[in-house]
Order: C-alpha cells, then structure tokens, then sequence
C-alpha cells in the first residue's frame, strides 16, 4: 500500500534515529524522508507555512528540558560555522548514513543526533564535529564515500537542471532535446533527466500519469505539493525514485532506477542526488548529439536518444501526420516497414511522400511500401547478420524514430538485448511510440532484426521502461526481401570484436536507408 504526505513527520522521526544507530538508510524510510526533506527546501518552505532554513531550527525533543539545552548550545556554536561548513556536516551525513533529511545548513535534533552518533563511532569527543577536529574526519569518510560513485555535480544543458551523479555508476551517455539518460551496460542502474513544457499538463496530470496502476510496478510512496511531486517504488528487481518540480517554463525532474540489492549503498546516493537537484539552474536546450559520448554521430545525422521526455507530442509530419513507424528503404521506390505502423491507415506517408502498401507477411509482421522517389541516395548496402550471429544478452543498438521538443521525427540511437533467441524474436529495449519498424543492429553493423511491433511498456516520470518487443528476424528479412527481388550482402565471415564500433556510428551508416512512417488518415 503506498503511502501518503500526511505521514511523513511522525515517520521521519522515528526513522531519522532509527538510521542513525544503524549507519544506514531502508528505502521505506528513503521515500517518505526525502519527500519531507525536497518539501522544505528554501523554494517549497512557504507552502508549508514556515521560513526558509528553519526547518529543523525549533524542534528540541519534548519532555527533555537538559537535552533542549544542550541543542540550544550546540546551535550557537553551531552558527558560528559558515553556510558552506554547515551544510556540508549534513551532506556528509548523509552519504555516511547518519542522516537523511534536507540539507539546509539548519542545526536540529536529527543533526544534532545524527552527529552525535557518527562521533560515538569514531570516538571523538563530544562537539568535536561542529568545535573541533572532528569535521576533517567527517568530511574524509563522505569523501571516500563519493568517490566511490563518483558523485559529481553536472549542468544538463538539455533539460536545465543542475544535479549531483554518481558517474562511476555508468558507461553510457545519451541525449535528446527535453532529455539526458545515464545508464550502465552492466547492471540495471540508470538516471534520466527530463523537462516538458508549461503546455503539457502541468504537474497534476503528469502525476496521475506517474501513479496509474501498472502490471509489474508497485508504487511505495507518492507526495505532491503545489511545486513538486515525489514518486517511488519498485518495477520487478529495480527500485525508482523520482522527483519532479513544477516552474514557469514546465515541468523539470530526475528518475534514477537501481536494483534492489544495492539498497542500502543505493538509498543513501538517492538522498545524495535529490538533495543536490537544482531543477531550474538554467534554461534547457538541445545537446549536440557529437559531445555526448565516444561512438555517437556528429550533430544533423543521428541523436542518441532513446527516452522521449515527459509530455513531448507525438511526432509529426510537415503534413501534420502522428509518426507510427519506420521504414527500411530498398530502392527503386519501395520499403520495408511495421505491419503495425501502416495497419488500417488510408494516407500511408512515408518521409512526406505517399505510400501504399503491395504486400504483407503475416509470420513476419512487415509490410512493404510502394513509394515514388522513395530511392535513397548513396545508400550502403543491406548487410544481414546470420541466423545465429545474436544469442540471449547480446547487445544490440537500435536505430529508431521518436520526436523531438518541435514534434518533428527524429532518428535516435537505443540501446537493446536479445531477451530470447533469434528465433524467438524478442528484443528488451525502450522504445517509444514510433518504434515499431527499428532496426536491430548488431555490433559489427549487421541487421539483425526488425522490431515488428510495440508491447505497450509502463512509464515512470514520463520515461518509458524497457520492455520485449516482438522482432522479425534477419532470415524473414532475407526471404522478403528476395521477394522483392533485393540482394541483400552476407556479413563479412570475420566481423566481430575487432570489427566493432559506437552506436551512433553503427546507426549513421544506415540512416540513408531510413525514413519515418506516419498516418494521415485512418
């Protein structure tokens, strides 16, 4: 059952001490007192009647006269120390696991305990941390903490937004306008960043979208203020916390999924990344897609982007027509598309020509085009992989259509896996609407398969998880194609490791055979 705001305080005493002797931070605990800690930042103090950096500043612990006392001394020493000093006790505590609520420089009984407990470990004297040698002490311990995720503050030019990330967590890099994604090829870890504009909803309707029921996803926690809104729970063995802030310009926000058993490293990062998120540090814009990481494409050619940012419209034609798919351009006006994403349409467009469907296979879920002038231009050859090139894991780039922030289409890079054999067809990836007719692409280049159609993939924070997707195989392929009358090229006998490279390079040297699909009319 999922919680709710109305039982954050009472919660986050008990378990704000309850992590203290324990030295480390539950998520159940996570979810309602980071909810409380984003809802007294200085920007959201007003809508819960109190001032900014008073939060923690009157709450001596009843019934105790000597300990209200001595919090009283502790905070005039306390004051003494600059912001920057004092706000780093609290950081630090939490990414020791002392503390888990808001850094605000504010000294209350959660500080003053949570200091307490980290000298008793490392038997200092009392007071030493705030009057003493005790904060070089703290301040090593967090250090060595952070440095083993690599927490470092980034600003995301594609979304605005300033915020902390644990960069040893990830090797992968992609961005789109509205949207940054992070993520491992390793593990489920992963941070997405997204913004929308003022014109999307709001921040009611992307929290009904964020909280709806969905098979596979249990929601543990969900808070909504005026300004922002928190949402948490777990999708199978991964565990999501996201927060998002409503502004002038729109809706900005962060999701950052782990597994699990990482909790407990994990749920302190969490309150590490929340707590340092500044949604609207500055004004969002697009990410050239040639400086995000080695391996992508310069800029115009290919964006590596595989998550739509929340509330961005579907796609569109210059005709005004909703991107369904993609096509595979064979030449001499004819394609190769989604069954899916031509399916019961009356004006097939394909780019900004008129298309008409010639043939369809059931067994395969293509379809393919008849188009004039749908002839692409120094167009490398069609390179199929063989039957068994690709086993269950293997890591495959995606070469797919979404929108951009204009809601034009746009060729994005995705990353995927087999999720079962070749022969099965499945490939474990987050596609967007428009999805259907990607080209599954190996490491060495080869086309591996066709993403056939959409499985309909729950979304948290506005980003789409990942999900199996049907895939018509590289044999299928061939067999249409031959009924076509196209040669497709074998893969090279010796392609493989040595003959691997980027994504966004593997896409590129396919994108004169790519064109969006889109419906005018049904």
């Amino acid at each position: 059952m999922s919680q709710t705001g109305a039982i954050v305080g009472d919660h986050d005493r008990a378990a704000g001490r309850a992590g203290a002797r324990s030295g480390r931070v539950g998520l159940a605990c996570l979810g309602l007192v980071t909810g409380l800690a984003l809802a007294v930042t200085p920007l959201q103090a007003q809508i819960q009647g109190q001032p900014p950096n008073q939060s923690q500043a009157k709450t001596p612990r009843p019934g105790n006269a000597a300990d209200s006392q001595q919090l009283q001394q502790q905070r005039e020493l306390w004051d003494a120390l600059p912001e920057v000093d004092r706000k780093d006790v609290q950081d630090s505590l939490v990414w020791l696991g002392f503390y888990n609520s808001v850094t605000n420089g504010a000294l209350g009984q959660r500080t003053a305990d949570a200091i307490a407990a980290f000298e008793k470990r490392e038997l200092l004297e009392p007071g030493a941390v705030i009057a003493g040698p005790g904060l070089a002490v703290l301040r090593a311990e967090a250090n060595r903490q952070k440095s083993a995720v690599g927490f470092t503050l980034i600003d995301d030019a594609a979304t605005g937004a300033r915020i902390g990330v644990p960069s040893r967590l990830f090797d992968r890099k992609e961005s789109a306008p509205g949207r940054t994604r992070l993520w491992s090829s390793r593990t489920p870890a992963s941070l997405t960043l997204f913004a929308s504009g003022a014109e999307d909803g709001g921040l009611p309707a992307w929290f009904a979208r964020a909280t709806a029921a969905a098979s596979g996803r249990k929601i543990t926690y969900k808070l909504m203020r005026p300004d922002f809104a928190v949402v948490t729970g777990d999708e199978g063995s991964r565990r999501f916390f996201t927060r998002v802030a409503a502004g002038p310009d729109g809706l900005r926000g962060f999701t950052f999924v782990y597994p699990v058993t990482d909790a407990v490293t994990m749920d302190r990062v969490t309150i590490g990344i929340a707590n340092s998120f500044a949604p609207f540090a500055g004004k969002p814009g697009a990410i050239s897609s040639g400086a995000i990481s080695p391996g992508l494409i310069s800029p115009g050619t290919v964006s590596s982007g595989g998550q739509q940012a929340a509330g961005v419209p579907a796609a569109r034609q210059p005709g005004g027509a909703p991107l369904t798919g993609g096509a595979l351009l064979l030449g001499s006006g004819r394609a190769l598309v989604a069954t899916a994403a031509v399916r019961g349409c009356k004006d097939i467009r394909l780019g900004d020509t008129s298309a008409t469907v010639t043939a369809s296979d059931r067994q395969s879920g293509l379809s393919l085009l008849a188009a004039a002038g749908a002839n692409p231009a120094n167009a490398g050859p069609i390179v199929l992989a063989k039957a068994d090139a690709a086993q269950p894991a293997s890591d495959l780039a995606l070469a797919a259509w979404i929108s951009d922030a204009a809601g034009k289409p746009q060729l994005s890079v995705i990353p995927g896996q087999f999720s079962e054999t070749t022969q099965a067809g499945k490939v474990n990836a987050a596609l967007q609407p428009g999805g259907a007719g990607a080209l599954a692409l190996d490491s060495s280049g080869a086309l591996v398969g066709i993403v056939s159609s959409l499985t309909a993939a729950p979304a948290v924070a506005g980003v789409t998880l990942a999900a199996n997707h049907p895939l018509a195989s590289a044999d299928s392929i061939r067999r249409l194609l031959a009924d076509a009358g196209v040669t497709p090229q074998a893969n090279a006998p010796g392609a493989g490791p040595a003959q691997r490279q980027g994504s966004g390079a593997i896409v590129a040297r396919w994108r004169a055979r790519l064109a969006p699909v889109s419906c005018l009319a049904r």
